[in-house]
């Protein structure tokens, strides 16, 4: 099934060739979503060898793959750095054995803990730790105990991500039947708010709500979805997005290795055009969770409309509670309105 996989990719890949016309340098490339760092290196060199063959990419391109702490190796670090992969994104989760049990991870504290030594004794300079915040079962002492990790590290860039109880998973069935506790939203609140004096205090860019980042060090593939450019993403369920046009892959495997292999076509299972509408809503959406905030005359530019003679009375409301803050040219969510984001994007959308 994997080589099957990997020879679907390619043809993906290929048939992708021109879909960033006439833009035609990448600046980014993103392996993620799953566990790429199980690929072979030699399944590997034959997905970079064809992106290299159909795709110009800059020389200083950001080049990110997504790897699990138990997954690392000397080996496989070395390989990973020869083939052109400059940056890492570590899922850490926490370096707490009860939180990763909690949360049904496969690595463990000690293969977390030991995993950003390996990358830095490897030569990357460029690498994120993923971090989740809310866990219930060790609460404030053990978000404060990551939050020392993270100091002591001192990566260039990390996420944190409030925990999130998805239905149909062990994690959810664990707290439905009682036999683990929920997150509770006030201790989410709470370790929240110090992460912000956390980054503050430790030289750090809160640049969007869940990343921060050493100044020079904010992620130029993860940006590039917030600021709506162009990107393409290969694979099963991947999602690509160009000129107010939506597409999606087909999630299940085997269908996407038919259509490529068998049927020469591309995997595409929806397609979306979208509205001026929907684009202002979801530059409402992405613009609200960065530090820039919402620009006046961007959003006159992208809806045509003026935001303030269309939502004043709502803007006026967020500044009184505190969640927002207004200058000559942008609206930017304080640290306590950072919390709420997604009911004020929806109070602010074009219905």
């Amino acid at each position: 099934m994997m080589e099957s996989f990997v020879d679907a990719l390619i043809k993906e890949i290929e048939l992708q060739k021109n879909y960033f016309q006439p833009q035609t340098h990448l600046e980014s490339i993103y392996l993620g979503g799953g566990t790429p760092s199980l690929l072979s290196a030699k399944d590997l060199d034959r997905i970079f060898t064809a992106l290299h063959r159909h795709f110009n990419i800059l020389p200083e391109a950001e080049i990110t793959l997504e790897a699990n702490p138990d997954d690392l190796t000397k080996e496989l670090l070395s390989h990973w750095k020869n083939i052109g992969i400059n940056r890492l994104s570590l899922g850490l989760q926490s370096v707490i054995q009860k939180d990763l049990s909690f949360m049904h991870r496969v690595h463990n504290a000690q293969q977390s803990l030991a995993a950003v030594d390996l990358i830095r004794g490897s030569g990357f300079e460029l690498f994120t730790l993923d971090f989740i915040y809310g866990i219930p079962l060790t609460g404030m002492q053990g978000w404060l105990k990551n939050l020392d990790f993270l100091k002591t590290a001192s990566p260039p860039h990390f996420s944190a991500y409030a925990l999130t109880v998805e239905p149909r998973t062990r994690l959810y069935k664990d707290i439905q039947t009682g036999k683990n506790p929920g997150p509770d939203e006030q201790e989410i609140t709470e370790q929240f708010l110090i992460l912000q004096e956390f980054s503050m205090q430790n030289g750090y860019d809160a640049y969007e709500i869940s990343n921060y980042a050493r100044p020079g060090y904010r992620a130029i593939h993860n940006s590039s979805y917030w600021y709506q450019k162009p990107y393409l993403g290969l694979g099963p369920a991947a999602h690509s997005f160009s000129h107010k046009i939506r597409k999606a892959n087909s999630a299940d495997i085997k269908s996407y290795i038919a259509n490529l292999l068998e049927k020469q076509q591309l995997p595409e299972a929806e397609i979306e055009e979208l509205t001026i509408q929907n684009q202002t809503n979801e530059w409402i959406m992405t613009r609200l969770r960065l530090a820039e905030g919402i620009s006046i005359q961007e959003y006159l530019e992208i809806s045509g409309h003026s935001l303030e003679s269309r939502t004043k009375d709502i803007l006026n409301k967020f500044i009184t509670l505190g969640y927002l803050t207004k200058s000559t040219s942008h609206y930017k969510l304080t640290s306590n309105g950072k919390l709420h984001a997604d009911g004020i994007a929806a109070e602010l959308f074009w219905e």
